[in-house]
């Protein structure tokens, strides 16, 4: 890999979520380990976490996203190209996103997290209303014009890069698979496994696939059959969760009861959640590679997760598998989790298994670097 390259990191589509968390840890290693190798230029997003890093010293120049799509059109076919020009950027790494426009002597390597193009036949397109599905499809359409022009792309996992080339129509030798790197702000915790699993965690946005508006049937169907020993533990408000439930007025007894909103969790915060949780939970319908598996793994906590293939692939045997619309198979696999000390304790020893397979960050870091100045 040739030295004393100009890099932009492309951060401007990450508002929050395991995105965001990934982000903050790739450049606060980078900050402290590879950036005198090479010159770095950001662009990050107006709101969420990355915000703040307006704010940072040692780049070439911090430019923001705007949240306004037309004003973010604008930043990136102008002020963007002026400053790739006159920097000399060399090329672009999209964290996370779609990738940028760029002239054709800049290497443009994306890593692509959009489950919801690589999907058609996913649950997720029945759930999600009308307004929703006409708005997602008009994004993927240009987010697929935007990816077909990347020099490469990255994917975590195999089952995503056959999805990508089958969906994208692109080469699939320059799809590369590099996973992960769990974030460092999650540790392992010596807990007694002997107690019922009361406490499960579900980390993540209130999105129509993330399935949170489907907790409050589930919850109602539990207490109805007699299991009322748990609480949902969400990394939502209160409010945005019950704008979200689908159907009914809630009986709020049910909510007070058995639910507990954290509200969203700054990245170095995130091991409040599972500081306070017994099990981790993600009945999503469409993921790349979730923070909660590998966060679970590292934490040692066990795993309930959606019935797909992205999740079969990646967690095998630490994870207990249900369908997160058939609301009796997720009670099951609830009280399964509550009552056996022995399955917990066997996922919990496959994820520790499962998370020394994936690259450490340096590791990480070093194959997109490499990526990068691939000629």
């Amino acid at each position: 890999m040739s030295r004393g390259m100009k890099i932009l990191l492309d951060l401007g589509a990450i508002k929050t979520g395991g995105g965001a968390q990934l982000a903050v840890n790739f450049l606060e290693y980078l900050e402290q380990h590879a950036a005198r190798d090479h010159d770095f230029a950001l662009l990050i997003p107006e709101i969420g976490p990355l915000a703040a890093l307006e704010r940072r010293r040692g780049y070439l120049r911090v430019l923001v996203s705007p949240r306004s799509y037309r004003e973010r059109l604008r930043l990136e076919n102008g002020e963007l190209q002026r400053f790739i020009a006159d920097a000399g950027i060399d090329a672009i790494f999209t964290f996370f996103g779609a990738g940028l426009p760029h002239p054709p002597p800049v290497r443009s390597v994306v890593s692509m997290a959009y489950p919801v193009i690589c999907y058609p036949e996913s649950p997720y397109w029945v759930n999600a209303g009308i307004k929703e599905r006409l708005q997602v499809r008009a994004l993927n359409w240009m987010r697929v014009r935007r990816l077909r022009q990347a020099s490469s792309i990255i994917a975590e996992t195999e089952i995503m890069k056959a999805r990508v080339s089958r969906v994208l129509r692109f080469p699939v030798e320059r799809i590369r698979v590099i996973p992960p790197a769990v974030s460092a702000h999650v540790r392992h915790l010596e807990r007694a496994d002997g107690e019922p699993a009361r406490r499960f965690a579900f980390v993540s946005g209130i999105e129509t696939h993330k399935n949170l508006w489907r907790l409050y049937e589930i919850a109602r169907y539990a207490v109805a059959r007699g299991f009322r020993d748990f609480t949902f533990h969400l990394t939502v408000t209160r409010d945005a969760y019950l704008q979200r439930v689908v159907g009914r007025l809630p009986d709020m007894r049910i909510i007070d009861r058995h639910f507990s909103f954290i509200g969203p969790v700054a990245p170095r915060e995130i091991m409040q959640v599972y500081a306070s949780a017994d099990c981790v939970v993600s009945l999503s319908d469409l993921e790349s590679f979730s923070n909660n598996y590998m966060e679970a793994w590292k934490v040692g906590l066990p795993l309930i997760v959606s019935d797909r293939d992205f999740a079969r692939a990646i967690c095998g045997t630490s994870a207990l598998y249900v369908d997160p619309h058939h609301t009796p198979a997720v009670v099951d696999g609830l009280l399964r989790v509550h009552s056996d000390p022995l399955l917990r304790r066997a996922m919990v020893a496959e994820g520790k298994r499962r998370l020394d397979q994936l690259p450490t960050l340096q590791q990480r870091i070093s194959l997109v670097l490499a990526e990068l100045g691939a000629a």
